[in-house]
């Protein structure tokens, strides 16, 4: 029983409305994969490789889980992103 719960829902489902989180989530793996090869700062690469994959993977499980996932998905992906600009901005 849900109570409580607010879930957000298309009307009509439609693989369009993913195409801009698929594309952020791909690039911010290729900006910090290509950065781990220049090897100028592995540290930020790390957190960028982060990002893009636990927003990919988050979303990416099937069903019911993917309720719970694709949320853990996406607050991984804004963790990644805010240890890559402390890093990059310093100390915030």
């Amino acid at each position: 029983m849900e109570r409580d719960l607010v879930k957000f829902g298309y009307k009509v489902i439609d693989f369009s409305f993913v195409i801009p989180a698929i594309i952020l989530s791909l690039f911010n793996l290729i900006v910090g994969i290509e950065a781990l090869k220049v090897g100028t700062d592995p540290e930020l690469a790390k957190w960028m490789i982060f990002a893009g994959a636990s927003a990919l993977v988050g979303n990416a499980l099937p069903g019911s889980v993917n309720a719970f996932s694709g949320n853990l998905g996406e607050a991984g992906m804004q963790c990644g992103l805010l240890n890559a600009a402390r890093i990059v901005y310093g100390g915030m």
